[in-house]
């Protein structure tokens, strides 16, 4: 989260973030490369962004965030659940 404080600034709402700042960070020397200079792997890259996403979708069922403002090509990952479904599943004895 240190990247996306750096690009964004401390300060900045999170409502104040729209899908085209989104985008520009995913092109951004903050994301892409490390503080010495060098670019990072691409397994960081797509955890920084993994971690990203999580964040957006917590301040968005937190009631942070009305919309998402993440880009078409933000990787969505696994279908998130309802709140009614169980993750127990029965068993017959």
């Amino acid at each position: 989260m240190e990247q996306v404080q750096r690009f964004f600034g401390p300060e900045r709402p999170l409502t104040s973030i729209l899908k085209v700042h989104v985008g520009k960070f995913y092109k951004s020397p903050e994301l892409l490369t490390k503080p010495d200079g060098t670019h990072r792997a691409p397994a960081s890259l797509k955890k920084t962004i993994r971690v990203f996403r999580m964040f957006m979708l917590w301040a968005q069922e937190k009631g942070y965030l009305e919309d998402l403002p993440l880009t078409k090509d933000t990787p969505m990952g696994r279908s998130r659940r309802s709140n009614t479904e169980s993750t127990i599943v029965p068993v017959e004895i």
